[in-house]
């Protein structure tokens, strides 16, 4: 398991994701900013990539506009169609290209491939092609611009009408709840989730990306000292404890 003391929302995520069942509603993965959440949520989605099934990961983060939700779904599924270098999302959204396009992949304003395209506007939920073998996963619902019930009724439509498995992960403290966001919420998910941040563990995979190999080990050495005056200090925001750590190195 991922995270020992979250294994029961992993083999819940199991069950959701690789049973031929279609469960018509979305999970919700609720907890702090900073506790490791969303690291166990790509973590999970690393396990995934087996070919079984595919995967869209979109942060909702700075969202501001339904249309910017379409382009970060097709930035995951297309990433080199979407990427900068490419140069499309912003020609999608006029509407339909029947074209060969060249695509200046490294920025160099030399085309470096050509691509047969046959794609449709951005405003259609029918150029996402998503279907049931997707894992849709949208993050940071509390950071979207959006009213949320927005964002809950935009996320029904490809749970409900496209059958998909979908995930949404949240700090809802920030959220608040009034009551068309709660009624959105009780139609679109079936079941909620509050992830326990694991200290150990968050630890581990800080000290693990820490690139200076006389640093890490140091840090590896005095690893329960760590773990001691992090809990003496009280303060358990993971991310910016990582960010101290690399400023530090």
């Amino acid at each position: 398991y991922i995270s020992e003391p979250n294994q029961h929302i992993e083999e819940y995520l199991d069950y959701y994701f690789d049973g031929e069942k279609n469960f018509e509603y979305a999970v919700l993965l609720n907890g702090a900013w900073g506790s490791g959440k969303t690291w166990f949520v790509k973590k999970y989605l690393e396990k995934k990539q087996d070919g079984k099934r595919k995967i869209c990961y979109v942060s909702l983060n700075g969202i501001a506009k339904i249309s910017m939700i379409d382009e970060a779904i097709f930035k995951s599924i297309h990433p080199i169609l979407g990427s900068k270098g490419a140069k499309l999302v912003g020609q999608l959204g006029k509407g339909l290209l029947k074209a060969t396009l060249k695509v200046d992949l490294d920025g160099d304003s030399k085309p470096d491939v050509s691509v047969n395209a046959t794609l449709p506007s951005l405003n259609l939920p029918d150029y996402l092609k998503i279907d049931e073998k997707f894992i849709l996963v949208f993050d940071d619902l509390e950071r979207c611009e959006l009213k949320k019930e927005e964002v809950l009724g935009y996320i029904n439509y490809f749970v409900e009408q496209e059958g998909i498995k979908t995930l949404i992960v949240s700090n809802e403290e920030e959220i608040t709840n009034n009551g068309d966001y709660s009624k959105k919420k009780e139609k679109l998910v079936g079941a909620t989730f509050y992830y326990i941040e694991d200290q150990d563990l968050a630890i581990q995979s800080i000290l693990h990306d820490v690139k200076k190999e006389e640093l890490k080990n140091l840090l590896n050495l005095n690893f329960e000292l760590i773990k001691q005056t992090f809990n003496q200090v009280g303060y358990k925001n993971l991310v910016v404890s990582k960010s101290n750590v690399f400023f530090v190195e």
